[in-house]
C-alpha cells in the first residue's frame, strides 16, 4: 500500500469534514427547515430550541473541526501548485462563516422568541447561500485531491 504523504493527509481529512458539513446543510435545507413551517406557533419555541441544541452539538464541533483543517491545510500546501483552490477554498469557507455569523445566527435569535412566517422563509431562502458554498467547496476540495491523485499517479 502506498503512504500518502501528510499534507495530503491532512486534506483528505478536511474534504471528509466538508462533505460532512454538506450533507448536513443539505438536509436542514432541504427538511429541516422548511419542517419549521408546520410547526403550529404555540409548539414552535420549544420545537426550535430542540432543533438548535441538537444541530449545534452536531454542527459546531463539525465547523471547528472543518475551519482547523482548512487553515493546516493551508499553512502546510501553502507552496503546493494548487495554490489558486486553496485560495477559492478559504474565501468559500470565509463566506460560509460570514453568512452563519452575520445573517443565520440573528434569523435563529429571533426565532427563538416567537415563530414568524416571514423570517422562516427568510432562513429558508438566505440558506441557499450557505448550501451552494458548502457544495462548492466540497466539489472543489475533491478536485484538487483528484489533480493530487492523477499527479500521485503520473510520478509512480
Amino acid at each position: 500500500m502506498m503512504k500518502i504523504p501528510a499534507p495530503r493527509q491532512l486534506l483528505l481529512t478536511h474534504a471528509f469534514a466538508t462533505a460532512a458539513m454538506s450533507g448536513v446543510i443539505w438536509q436542514v435545507q432541504l427538511l429541516t427547515y422548511p419542517q419549521f413551517l408546520r410547526v403550529g406557533a404555540n409548539e414552535f419555541p420549544a420545537y426550535h430550541q430542540a432543533h438548535t441544541e441538537g444541530i449545534s452539538l452536531l454542527v459546531g464541533p463539525l465547523m471547528l473541526a472543518e475551519l482547523a483543517l482548512a487553515i493546516a491545510a493551508s499553512w502546510q500546501l501553502r507552496k503546493d501548485k494548487h495554490l489558486p483552490l486553496l485560495v477559492a477554498n478559504a474565501l468559500l469557507l470565509l463566506g460560509i462563516w460570514l453568512c452563519t455569523v452575520l445573517w443565520q445566527v440573528p434569523l435563529h435569535e429571533e426565532l427563538a422568541t416567537a415563530r414568524s412566517e416571514p423570517l422562516i422563509r427568510e432562513l429558508i431562502a438566505s440558506n441557499w447561500l450557505r448550501t451552494l458554498l458548502w457544495t462548492a467547496r466540497s466539489l472543489l476540495l475533491f478536485r484538487w485531491l483528484s489533480a493530487i491523485h492523477s499527479q500521485t499517479d503520473k510520478g509512480a
